[in-house]
């Protein structure tokens, strides 16, 4: 007779069940809560996000995978046990990468991957803009803006350009620039005439003043720009005629091996060098450097000038870049102030007459510039802060020729000399955020600007003889070594300037339609000089408030055409643009007032045809 099964048994049977349930439920807990988010971007060589980039996670210890796909911005996810993983990231157009991680915690954690360009051999024909041609430009607005839609006559030369033309100097450029001109600058410094207003001053670093005068080598340049017209809204006081603006070479993630060599007439000799090498996939480094010595086809006169420029750049994320860099130009030249003239045409003297004791003419200027800057994208806010720190050691000694008598016989000679020492601190800030609407787009910049500058002038007068402060020389023989003692007369400077200036800039670039757009700005500078004159005790003081206003419209009649009208104003103090002196008459002398009105039409004709 077979015996039934008994409730209990039925009973244990369903609780060994239950019991088996609910431990595999807590194994798969203890899994899931094991998990670990691996959070990635995958970058490229100038840290762009690669969207589409595959991301394997291979486990080391055994045959499986899980893969995921970056997003449009770069980043992806995957969701993993912890344990060693092997990671390969393929891309198009990249070389594969791998790299090696090792999960051993709960949690999540995230890497940044930096793809480099794959090699090929294929042939590619890149269709793009000239090499002379700049289709982009920041200093204009203090945003990216395109060349043709900044309402103002604007003239940009490329490295490319500069490397083609052999330009050495900030007067090689100006002879290919329509509106400017190169004064001679009594040979000791780069002055520019703009629209007819003579400047010394009206330079600019990476947007930044550099108003010392002195040769500006073009070395470690990218692009030199020259921006016609006021426009104080951007750059503040001076300018009244223009400003030129260098823009200088940084470390990028690109290697570069760049050697030059120059020699010509005159025992001409020149290298130049410019070296660009990533360190890691976030840390570049670059140096330009220069060398020359030469003569001159003027007798006596010589050249000797050496730069070295190193910068580093930062990439912490792609959000954030900070760029540091250190400019040492040292200059020594002959100071020569060319021949005189005779009846209002040069003087009949062969070209290499040397007037003055060339053993004591002589011009001397040392430069020290550290630069820094932060760049960091929030959504769709840009900030962005420069700092310059400048020191300044300039000398100069000449001798300057009078008019000859009326037989031609002899000419009067005069010499002095003048030092200038200046230390200048600027930095700036500016927040430039995109706004669109249904009807418009808006471009919002706001800014700062605090700066301090202290100078510290000294001029003295030849005495020939240690007696007579002018001589006459021949007219066909100018040359002298007349023994010359060089002492402060009664005019000459010796005096301490210390300005101090803050300012804050609006401005809102309207686009309205694609076939009308609006710049509107306005700025203001607070401006406080104090001089003081340390050979008569006099202490003066001067403050200016300036208000700087900017208005421009662009017409577009298609996509390549601009036409344009603009209204701009700026200011120079009554000290002048090199603070050469206050007396109580200019102290009381309100700053000269540029105003200007212009229009003009830009048309993008072909990539590499413009016509403005």
């Amino acid at each position: 007779m077979r015996r039934l099964p008994s409730h209990g048994g039925i009973s244990f049977t369903c609780t060994s069940l239950l019991f088996c349930v609910l431990i595999t439920g807590l194994l798969t807990c203890q899994a899931q809560s094991s998990q670990f988010q691996l959070r990635g971007k995958v970058l490229d060589q100038n840290h762009a996000a690669v969207a589409g980039a595959r991301v394997t996670a291979d486990l080391t210890s055994q045959a499986s995978a899980i893969s995921a796909t970056t997003d449009a911005t770069g980043q992806f996810v995957l969701t993993l046990v912890p344990d060693k993983y092997e990671l390969t990231i393929v891309a198009d157009g990249f070389a594969p990468a791998k790299q090696t991680v090792e999960l051993s915690r709960d949690g999540h954690s995230s890497l940044e991957i930096v793809l480099q360009v794959a090699g090929t051999s294929d042939s590619v024909t890149v269709l793009a803009a000239g090499g002379y041609l700049t289709d982009v430009i920041g200093s204009a607005t203090k945003t990216l803006t395109a060349l043709r839609d900044v309402p103002q006559s604007i003239s940009v030369v490329t490295k490319e350009q500069i490397d083609d033309q052999l330009m050495l100097s900030i007067g090689d450029v100006v002879r290919y620039t329509p509106g400017l001109s190169a004064h001679q600058g009594e040979n000791n410094r780069d002055q520019i005439i703009f629209r007819g207003q003579s400047s010394s001053a009206d330079f600019f670093l990476n947007g930044v003043r550099d108003d010392v005068q002195y040769y500006r080598d073009l070395y470690n340049l990218d692009r030199l720009e020259t921006l016609k017209g006021p426009n104080a809204m951007i750059f503040g006081r001076g300018g009244g005629g223009g400003v030129i603006n260098r823009v200088t070479k940084e470390a990028g993630f690109s290697p570069l091996r760049e050697v030059s060599v120059m020699g010509g007439s005159f025992f001409s000799r020149r290298i130049a060098g410019d070296f660009d090498q990533p360190l890691n996939h976030k840390i570049a480094f670059r140096l330009n450097s220069v060398y020359e010595n030469s003569r001159s086809f003027r007798r006596f006169v010589n050249l000797h000038r050496f730069a070295i420029n190193p910068t580093f750049s930062f990439v912490p994320s792609s959000a954030t870049r900070i760029t540091f860099g250190y400019e040492y130009a040292g200059d020594r030249r002959t100071a020569d102030r060319g021949i005189t003239s005779f009846h209002g045409e040069p003087a009949d003297v062969p070209i290499s007459t040397f007037y003055g004791d060339p053993n004591n003419s002589h011009v001397r200027s040392n430069v020290n510039l550290w630069t820094g800057a932060t760049e960091h994208q929030v959504g769709k806010l840009n900030i962005h802060n420069r700092t310059l720190f400048g020191d300044y050691d300039r000398f100069y000694q000449n001798y300057v020729p009078g008019a000859p008598d009326a037989n031609k016989t002899l000419v009067t000679l005069t010499a002095y000399n003048n030092s200038t020492k200046r230390r200048n601190i600027f930095n700036q800030t500016d927040l430039s955020y995109v706004i669109a609407t249904r009807a418009l787009k808006h471009t919002l910049l706001g800014g700062f600007e605090f700066g301090r500058q202290v100078t510290a002038n000294f001029r003295n007068t030849g005495f020939f003889n240690n007696a007579t402060t002018s001589i006459n020389v021949p007219y066909v023989n100018p040359t002298t070594n007349t023994p010359t003692t060089f002492r402060q007369n009664a005019t000459d400077a010796d005096n301490h300037l210390r300005a101090n200036l803050g300012a804050a800039y609006l401005q809102d670039q309207i686009e309205v339609s694609r076939y009308l757009q609006i710049v509107v700005g306005l700025r203001h500078d607070y401006f406080d000089l104090h001089y003081h004159n340390n050979r008569t005790g006099d202490a003066l003081r001067r403050i200016d408030n300036l208000v700087s206003p900017r208005l421009g419209v662009v017409l577009k009649p298609f996509e390549s055409l601009s036409v344009y009208g603009s209204y701009s104003v700026s200011y120079l103090p009554s000290s002048g643009d090199q603070f050469s002196s206050l007396t109580t008459v200019t102290e009381q002398i309100k700053p000269e007032k540029f105003t200007n009105f212009e229009d003009g039409v830009k048309w993008d004709l072909r990539r590499n045809l413009s016509f403005t």
